[in-house]
């Protein structure tokens, strides 16, 4: 099971592109080794699940490499990758 904060962070990274967890972004990063190692919390079958749950639940855009997760970020995420500004209406949490 994904902890809520965990999945709240997720959330904020993947719809205005910020994320303080390094642990998180080495996961985005596809870099899973360095993940074991950034998060004490985290065995293989949780890594394992977080993945799963990444795969299903978010953009594909979002994740894959360092590279694509530094995109992410610059463009603010899919605020800003889709536009989403337009559709505030959707996203009443985000200022």
């Amino acid at each position: 099971m994904i902890p809520k904060q965990l999945k709240e962070e997720i959330f904020t990274y993947v719809h205005i592109g910020c994320i303080n967890s390094h642990f998180l972004k080495c996961v985005f990063s596809n870099e899973l080794k360095e993940s074991l190692g950034a998060s004490p919390f985290i065995n293989v079958k949780d890594l394992h699940e977080l993945i799963l749950y990444l795969y299903v639940h978010t953009p594909k855009e979002c994740r894959g490499s360092r590279l694509t997760v530094t995109n992410w970020i610059k463009n603010q995420g899919a605020w800003g990758k889709f536009n989403i500004k337009k559709k505030r209406h959707l996203y009443p949490n985000l200022k």
